[in-house]
């Protein structure tokens, strides 16, 4: 049990109240409110971020109300019970770490048996089902790392037993309990960090997502042992993405600010989708992912700070062109011209200036981009071109923080 007081949130018939959590345990916990709530009232409690100068909460939990008492004070505040929790706890609740701090910050990532030797993985926590054994895979090297011009990297080995490895099929996480998928690791928790209030989770999301589980496993593959593999085949690698994007395709319908954030991460996931496509000659397929990516970015272009922007822009005007959509990528190439050159560091200022460098050549280059003119999609890095796809950091991109968003 905590005896700390915690500050935290309250929400009982839509009102949202400050409140202070005296107590908490695994099963029940004890609050002051200034409201009279009733017993066996259902209600979202959220605990307060502790030591942090910022007012941040953790992910809201759905509790019943045991018991209430007057409080002996002038203030004439309600002393609750709380309890019988009506989901399952995890780190992104703020609450077991408070009970077993050796359970998190205390511990150490266990690392994943493999003999491939040009990748090593941890097993992370699932913030959504509280799974702790969800792979993160790594390069061991990037020395093995090439780009596309959409800047998606490829990798494509033959090393001992893994012929054909490729480790696009494992940059995405995939928790094989209710299949959260992402290939950023903030999405994740790593064991040995403190335990921070996950933003991208909104009320509503968990259950929703839980309660579809049987669904995606229908959808990707019953049998998810896939996920754990250190051996995965493309239609696993594929499975991969696909579940990524299910994924941010779910959270945007919980979030109504910022949703430009899991716009970029859908259409990366796409675009490395497509890169799958290719290099196995699913032509058609690829075609299909890359327009849905362009779809997806075009829709939050107005939303993107400017360093997105720099990324985002050039595969744009990439995209219009393979589309033969000459007036649009006319239009993408003024638009990026008008970003500030300087955005806030000097990577940033050298990326615009390369990236420009290269980009203004474009249309004298653009034959082997457009529709019908070669059996290749636009993945396949040409001389003038080849530059582009080193520049583009699209995982950085997607991590940007909320402070480090510049408004246009």
């Amino acid at each position: 049990m905590v005896h700390d007081l915690i500050p935290a949130k309250l929400t009982f018939q839509k009102h949202r109240y400050s409140v202070t959590c005296m107590a908490v345990q695994e099963k029940r916990c004890l609050v002051v409110a200034k409201q009279a709530i009733p017993p066996h009232s259902l209600l979202y409690l959220e605990i307060g971020e502790q030591d942090s100068e910022e007012d941040r909460y953790f992910s809201p939990i759905s509790c019943r109300v045991l018991a209430t008492k007057e409080a002996s004070d002038e203030a004439g505040n309600q002393l609750l019970v709380l309890g019988g929790y009506k989901e399952r706890l995890t780190l992104s609740h703020g609450v077991p770490h408070l009970i077993h701090p050796e359970q998190s910050v205390a511990a150490q990532p266990r690392p994943i048996p493999t003999k491939n030797e040009f990748m090593s993985g941890t097993f992370l926590t699932c913030y959504v089902c509280g799974n702790s054994e969800v792979p993160w895979w790594t390069l061991s090297s990037e020395d093995h790392k090439r780009h596309n011009v959409f800047g998606i990297p490829r990798y494509q080995e033959n090393i001992n037993i893994y012929s054909g490895f490729n480790f696009s099929f494992y940059r995405a996480a995939v928790c094989p309990e209710c299949l959260f998928a992402s290939p950023l690791q903030s999405s994740f928790y790593r064991p040995g960090t403190p335990v921070k209030p996950v933003g991208f989770l909104r009320p509503g999301f968990r259950t929703k997502w839980l309660s579809t589980i049987v669904n995606r496993k229908r959808d990707v593959k019953s049998d998810v042992r896939w996920v754990h593999s250190d051996h995965r085949n493309l239609d696993e690698g594929l499975f991969a993405w696909k579940l990524a994007v299910q994924t941010s395709d779910r959270l945007a319908d919980f979030v109504k600010k910022d949703r430009w954030r899991l716009d970029l991460i859908r259409g990366w996931c796409l675009l490395e989708e497509t890169e799958l496509l290719t290099q196995q000659g699913f032509v058609s397929m690829a075609e299909g992912q890359v327009g849905l990516a362009g779809v997806v970015w075009n829709k939050s272009l107005a939303d993107f700070p400017p360093e997105v922007c720099l990324v985002v822009i050039p595969i744009l005007a990439l995209i219009a062109l393979h589309d033969n959509q000459d007036d649009r990528h006319v239009e993408l190439l003024v638009e990026y011209s008008k970003l500030p050159s300087h955005l806030g560091s000097d990577e940033f200022q050298r990326k615009h200036e390369r990236i420009n460098a290269v980009i203004s050549g474009l249309a004298k280059q653009s034959l082997n981009y457009r529709k019908g003119a070669g059996e290749n999609l636009p993945t396949d890095t040409v001389k003038g071109l080849s530059e582009i796809g080193s520049l583009l950091d699209l995982a950085h991109c997607a991590a940007l923080p909320p402070s480090e968003k510049v408004k246009k």
